[in-house]
């Protein structure tokens, strides 16, 4: 069955090393980081696993902390077959959950908004009392999820599950889905349906107008494929705000694309990404996840967006007034370590965010 991992480092050899954690007795109290990547990402890929976890505290600058201010987890799936979930949900995007959704809904976010949850051995939530709105804000104020290519379209699945077991103790459908606003989803990559998750959580959508597996899926789902078809020869970045809680943000990205890496002695350099299809094929899928993350400002108009977001997401004290606020430049968090230059030319990104969102 699907697992969550945290990635814990020892405290003298400072040697990192995957903890398998808990799921029935998780509880969030903390500003925390759920990341649901790719289908690759399965229980006995542990360097696929462990890759997630070093991306995520890379975005945050707290690479090799042994003590960090935000806890980061990581979900794998049980095998490839789940891929095929993914269809699942765009035949039934609005209420389609598979197994695995409904067990992270059960162990993530339903002991956030209520007490002696009970579920069947196929995690449909069966009773429990819904939590006062006031402490569901405070609880919920603490969970930032983030989505990766098959994993953006998990999530969705996860909403599904949580609203549905909301629904199953008490909450009014209206309220619930008020609630659910509290929580932050950063998706990139992105292959559920943006426009069709406009009222769930509060989200960021990064789209590469060239990446391959995003116009393959729009192709296949009949989601105005030849707008997309032409949509890849768009020449700048575009900012849509799809509705107070979500954002669309599209842009092309470059064939090749170099990246910051740490060394073990703390040194910085750079170094090509490593491509989704094997080099030697000169093919170019555009869909890494290094496109989506990166700091390169020369080489990519989704620079330092994504860091920007995920910083403020887990800073934020309550719900983000729209999620627009989630782009504004932001001071890294204490202990935070970033390649050079990372804090400069803050002015620069603030005037390529206003000429995309310029119509």
């Amino acid at each position: 069955m699907a697992k969550l991992w945290q990635r814990e480092y020892e405290k003298v050899t400072r040697e990192s090393y995957l903890l398998e954690i808990e799921q029935e007795s998780l509880r969030i109290t903390a500003p925390t980081v759920v990341f649901f990547s790719g289908c690759t990402t399965i229980n006995r890929h542990k360097r696929h696993i462990a890759g997630a976890l070093k991306r995520i505290e890379e975005m945050l600058g707290l690479q090799g902390k042994t003590e960090k201010p935000v806890n980061i987890f990581a979900w794998s799936y049980r095998g490839l077959k789940d891929m095929f979930n993914v269809v699942a949900y765009h035949l039934r995007p609005n209420s389609f959950a598979s197994k695995g959704a409904r067990k992270a809904a059960a162990h993530i976010l339903m002991p956030l908004l209520g007490e002696n949850i009970t579920y069947s051995r196929r995690y449909h939530i069966t009773g429990g009392t819904p939590l006062p709105a006031e402490q569901v804000r405070k609880n919920l104020k603490n969970l930032t999820l983030f989505g990766y290519s098959s994993g953006s379209a998990f999530v969705q699945e996860v909403y599904n599950a949580t609203l549905t077991g909301m629904k199953k103790i008490g909450y009014d459908e209206k309220e619930a889905k008020s609630l659910l606003q509290d929580v932050v989803l950063l998706s990139a990559g992105t292959i559920s349906q943006p426009k069709r998750e406009t009222g769930r959580f509060t989200t960021l959508y990064l789209t590469a107008h060239n990446d391959h597996i995003i116009r393959g899926k729009d192709l296949l789902t009949f989601a105005k494929a030849l707008s997309k078809i032409f949509n890849r020869r768009a020449k700048k970045m575009k900012v849509k705000p799809l509705s107070p809680t979500s954002v669309q943000i599209s842009a092309p990205v470059r064939h090749d694309m170099s990246e910051w890496k740490r060394e073990k002695d703390g040194e910085w350099t750079q170094q090509n990404i490593k491509t989704f299809y094997p080099r030697w094929t000169m093919l170019r899928s555009h869909h890494e996840l290094p496109h989506y993350v990166t700091y390169e400002d020369q080489q990519n108009e989704f620079s330092k967006i994504a860091i920007y977001a995920l910083t403020n997401a887990v800073r934020r004290t309550g719900k983000p007034e729209k999620a627009l606020d989630l782009l504004k430049p932001v001071e890294p968090l204490d202990g935070a370590s970033y390649p050079p230059h990372f804090q400069e030319n803050r002015s620069l990104y603030l005037q390529r965010l206003k000429a995309a969102l310029a119509p």
